[in-house]
Parts: structure tokens; sequence; C-alpha cells
């Protein structure tokens, strides 16, 4: 979801990513069949509405969107990587305290 809120805000102050984000959408679509089209074609009318909140909320289907989403080519690799190397920190868990004193006792 970090990545996706990241891409929204993105597209929210350049608009032309947006462009991006539909243009791989289409050529996603026009490639054939897939087991996704159905989500593709959500997309397509999320990327039109700008209805942010059906792929930012916790819903399953919301889940189901961001996993077929191309709203995340629109983040360069380095925002990317970023954002997930902030999630990993996240998941280790916050330290409290002073570690270096606690390494010296």
């Amino acid at each position: 979801m970090a990545l996706h809120r990241a891409a929204v805000d993105l597209v929210k102050t350049e608009p032309v990513l947006l462009i991006k984000a539909q243009a791989t959408l289409a050529r996603w679509l026009n490639d054939g069949n897939s087991r996704s089209t159905s989500l593709w074609k959500e997309w397509d009318e999320i990327l039109r509405q700008r209805t942010w909140r059906k792929v930012l909320g916790r819903t399953r289907r919301a889940q189901e969107l961001r996993q077929a989403s191309p709203l995340i080519t629109v983040l360069s690799d380095e925002m990317r990587q970023s954002i997930l190397n902030q999630i990993s920190l996240l998941k280790r868990g916050v330290l409290l305290g002073d570690v270096h004193a606690e390494a010296a006792s």
C-alpha cells in the first residue's frame, strides 16, 4: 500500500505520470487475454476517474487491484527501493533507549 500511496501522491503533483500509467495499462490490455484483465479494466476506470480510494483501502478488492497495478510503474527505481527499505526497517521494529549504553554493560 505504501508504494501506491507514493504513486498517487506523485501523480497528483505530476499529472503527466498519469498518462504514463494509462499507456502501460493500455499495453497490458492489448497484449491479450489474462487472468488480470478484469482488474485492468477496473484500473482503467480508476485512472480515468481518479478514484484512488478504491486502491488505497484495506479491503481484499483493494489488495487485488494493487497486485495488478499499472500505477507503481510511475515510480522511479530509486523511489521504489527507498520505500521498500523504509518498510523493511519498520518491520524490524523500533529500538528504544541508548543502544550503545546497553552494549557496554
